[in-house]
């Protein structure tokens, strides 16, 4: 059987606090998934265009 909370009990929980990053440290972490958004963007970029290039056109 659980027993309810009491005042002091909230009291004795560990406080967490937020300390912001630095964006030095950051950098690695955004270039990494840059690059993996622009990576698959130009490979469909450079696909696309090559098949747009053959395409026939006809009016």
């Amino acid at each position: 059987m659980t027993t309810p909370l009491s005042v002091e009990d909230y009291d004795r929980f560990r406080r967490f606090g937020f300390s912001e990053q630095p964006f030095s440290d950051l950098n690695p972490c955004l270039l990494g998934a840059l690059l993996g958004l622009v990576m698959p963007a130009g490979m469909l970029i450079a696909f696309s265009a090559k098949r747009a290039r053959s395409y026939p056109i006809t009016g």
